[in-house]
């Protein structure tokens, strides 16, 4: 198990009828309330930069049709 704001791994117990997450302390050293955690998520973001910014800049056309009718949705209930 992932966990969403952190972005360590642990591991889903049941013990007692009680759920309970484990993390290893070399996962607990890397979460992003870390300065380790926070240096990793800066080099994944970075990367991610890299790979992004060029797909986004070639799909620039057709993501602003996709954004114009996102825009205009309305939903049916309000």
């Amino acid at each position: 198990m992932t966990c969403p704001v952190c972005g360590i791994h642990g591991k889903i117990t049941v013990a007692d009828g009680k759920l309970k997450v484990n993390f290893p302390p070399e996962q607990v050293k890397r979460a992003r309330n870390t300065i380790n955690g926070v240096n990793e998520h800066h080099a994944e973001i970075g990367e991610m930069m890299r790979i992004c910014i060029p797909i986004l800049q070639e799909k620039k056309e057709f993501l602003a049709e996709k954004k114009k009718e996102y825009m205009a949705y309305k939903p049916k209930w309000s």
